[in-house]
């Protein structure tokens, strides 16, 4: 398995398929929070795209990024808005905004973080990046909120946070992202109507990435734990 997918510590109304690409909301609709399994790098992209909904409920998927480690975490709050503010300790470790189904203003009032929702369009941002451009548009005519829509979650090598709707590129919301100095995770609500969504990849998958697929192929869990190595190193490759 190459590629970024969802990380095993997750809501516990969240269930993980088709080798963690796909999460699912069984019920409710709280305990959904879902997180990239590994820290974002400078430059890189989690995209997903909303696959499923379930109707009779009130409003919509929530996302961003947090320095918060999830393998760290000892429990999770009900929902990313506004109980995951909470954690953050008197200082701000979480960007997290709620999604609306505007096509010309995607983002709602409901955030957190240092800096309040963008809605302005952004130009050049894919601009000699490794991103294939097509994979990050949705389907046709379809709201932010759809099935069918796809929303992305894009950290510069600046710290900088932006969004793709459906192609179109929002932001800067923040310009203080700790990218180079804390581990920055993409985290994802799948609260009210949002039911299911799928990690799409639209990046050349890395070195680190193709090596820790073909180490956790070859070896079980308990014997990579014994592995003579850093634990930074470890940690990072438990997390694949």
């Amino acid at each position: 398995m190459v590629g970024i997918v969802f990380h095993r510590a997750h809501g516990s109304n969240i269930e993980l398929l088709q080798n963690r690409q796909v999460a699912r909301r069984h019920r409710s609709f709280a305990n959904a929070i879902a997180f990239s399994h590994r820290p974002l790098a400078p430059g890189e992209t989690f995209l997903f795209e909303i696959e499923e909904q379930e109707l009779g409920w009130a409003g919509h998927v929530r996302c961003g990024v947090t320095i918060h480690n999830p393998r760290k975490l000892q429990s999770l709050p009900q929902y990313l808005l506004p109980d995951f503010a909470q954690l953050n300790d008197d200082k701000c470790c979480s960007w997290v905004y709620a999604i609306k189904p505007s096509e010309e203003m995607p983002f709602g009032d409901e955030f957190i973080g240092n800096t309040a929702p963008c809605n302005t369009w952004c130009q050049g941002l894919v601009k000699n990046s490794n991103l294939n451009v097509n994979l990050l548009k949705g389907s046709e005519n379809s709201l932010p909120t759809d099935v069918g829509s796809r929303i992305g979650i894009h950290i510069t090598i600046n710290g900088e946070l932006f969004f793709f709707v459906n192609g179109i590129n929002f932001g800067p919301f923040t310009a203080d992202v700790p990218i180079q100095y804390n581990d920055v995770f993409a985290v994802v609500d799948l609260y009210g109507i949002t039911k299911q969504i799928k990690v799409i990849q639209v990046q050349v998958p890395s070195l680190e990435e193709f090596s820790s697929a073909v180490i956790k192929q070859s070896m079980t869990d308990k014997e990579i734990s014994t592995l003579n190595i850093p634990a930074k190193v470890l940690e990072r490759l438990q997390s694949f």
